[in-house]
């Protein structure tokens, strides 16, 4: 006795093949396929703009609208998670890298951000690990550590690529 589903669009019964789960008769799957990548015109649920695309999932038209909504997002459950009884103020901080004042957004598990923007805490990385590699090639025994870390990590590399390279020669002949 073979199997039958009810295709999705037209609802009538098919014997759906063995490769795995169909939702669509013969008929309807290729309409299935074209509406799926169909253009739609869609409304940006953070500012209202109009915009086009392929992707269901999509909700804003640009990427500045997403972190609006996401930022507001955020405050609320700020907002949510105050203790009661008390309000609770935020203070602007300011910022590491620039020192623009910037209103607080809560961060992952509830630690806030020390930088107004990614260009900001991208270069306040940078800054950090420069300052780490100055303090720690500052001191004659820990370069030292690191230079023979180094030629060890090179000469591992060299002895894997001389195997890969025998493996590859001698390979061939089967």
């Amino acid at each position: 006795m073979q199997k039958t589903a009810d295709c999705l669009l037209c609802g009538r019964g098919f014997a759906p093949l063995p490769r795995g789960p169909q939702r669509y008769c013969a008929r309807c799957a290729a309409k299935a396929a074209k509406e799926a990548t169909r253009v739609r015109r869609v409304r940006c649920k953070e500012c209202g703009r109009t915009f086009s695309t392929q992707n269901r999932r999509f909700l804003y038209c640009s990427d500045p609208c997403r972190k609006l909504a996401r930022d507001r997002t955020h405050r609320r459950a700020d907002r949510a998670r105050a203790p009661r009884g008390r309000a609770r103020e935020k203070k602007d901080l300011e910022c590491r890298v620039c020192g623009r004042r910037f209103a607080p957004v809560q961060g992952r598990r509830g630690n806030h951000p020390s930088y107004c923007s990614d260009a900001c805490r991208s270069e306040g990385m940078r800054a950090k690990c420069r300052e780490h590699a100055r303090k720690y090639l500052a001191d004659p025994e820990r370069r030292a550590i690191h230079a023979a870390r180094n030629r060890a990590s090179y000469a591992a590399r060299r002895r894997r690529l001389r195997m890969e390279e025998e493996e590859e020669g001698s390979g061939g002949g089967g």
